[in-house]
């Protein structure tokens, strides 16, 4: 039942969503964990973020 409920995600998410892959230095990677890390977020939550907000305003 496990398997099915990850299938399920994995299709859902296959549907739903759109990877970036990007590149970033080690540096600005590990300061971006630490300011989320002192927010209470996360890196990816701040990045969906900023595009929402930047498609806001540039739209």
């Amino acid at each position: 039942m496990a398997s099915e409920k990850h299938a399920a995600q994995i299709k859902h998410m296959k549907e739903h969503y759109q990877r970036i892959p990007i590149n970033v230095r080690p540096e600005e990677y590990a300061a971006l964990k630490e300011a989320c890390a002192k927010n209470g977020t996360k890196p990816a939550t701040v990045i969906r973020a900023f595009i929402k907000q930047y498609i806001e305003e540039n739209s």
